[in-house]
């Protein structure tokens, strides 16, 4: 019986320390407005890309083909929701289009994201990403990487 008792509280304090590090690890890993901020990069389907988001939720899109080194800019407001799993991200008041753009982004960690395409309506924005379907984007101080 005193055995019994032994694992029980083995057991116990074990599951306290895995809950304890499971509820640290979480909460270290907790994105927010700021983890989007800055110049992300990236190729994707024969472009460059760079993304620019600022903290007064503007941004810039830009894309250059990389064989014509035609390039299109597109800017805008940026939404970004972290209470949805994936994060949604929405970019409106688009001068260039008459729609704004919609997807789903994924924190690989503090310097790489997920981005999947577009979608110019939101209920049919992606929720899950495709592996070659999806942008990968690494931030960057010196923000002439992709130029």
């Amino acid at each position: 019986m005193k055995i019994e008792i032994k694992y029980k509280i083995l057991y116990g304090t074990v599951y306290a320390t895995f809950c304890s590090l499971l509820i640290i690890y979480s909460y270290g890993c907790q994105k927010n407005e700021q983890s989007i901020y800055g110049v992300w990069y990236g190729e994707h389907n024969n472009y460059k890309l760079k993304f620019h988001f600022d903290e007064d939720q503007t941004c810039v899109l830009s894309f250059k083909d990389k064989e014509s080194g035609v390039a299109e800019t597109f800017s805008g407001n940026y939404e970004i929701d972290f209470t949805k799993e994936p994060v949604t991200l929405s970019i409106r008041k688009i001068p260039k289009l008459n729609y704004p753009l919609h997807t789903i982004i994924d924190f690989i960690n503090d310097d790489s994201i997920k981005v999947a395409n577009f979608s110019m309506r939101w209920r049919l924005r992606p929720v899950s990403f495709i592996p070659k379907k999806s942008m990968i984007l690494q931030r960057t101080i010196d923000n002439t990487t992709v130029n």
